[in-house]
C-alpha cells in the first residue's frame, strides 16, 4: 500500500479501521460516553498504540491522541 505524504483521516466502520490500522503511524480517537446499542468498535491494537487521553468535562467526551509504539 502506498504511504501518503500527508495526513489522511479515516471515518469508520470497524472493518475499514481493521484493514488500515497496520499502516497507521497514529490515531485520533473520540469516545462518547453512554450506551447507544453499538455492536462494532475500534479493533484492539494489542498495545501498539500509546498516548494520552483528554477528557472534556463539559461533554463527557474522551479524546485519544495515539502514536504507534513500534516506530
Amino acid at each position: 500500500m502506498h504511504k501518503p505524504s500527508k495526513k489522511t483521516f479515516v471515518i469508520g466502520g470497524s472493518s475499514i479501521y481493521e484493514q488500515l490500522l497496520p499502516y497507521c503511524t497514529g490515531a485520533l480517537v473520540t469516545r462518547i460516553s453512554g450506551d447507544y446499542g453499538c455492536n462494532k468498535f475500534l479493533p484492539e491494537t494489542g498495545g501498539a498504540l500509546i498516548g494520552k487521553t483528554i477528557l472534556d468535562e463539559n461533554t463527557s467526551v474522551e479524546y485519544y491522541d495515539l502514536t504507534r509504539r513500534d516506530i
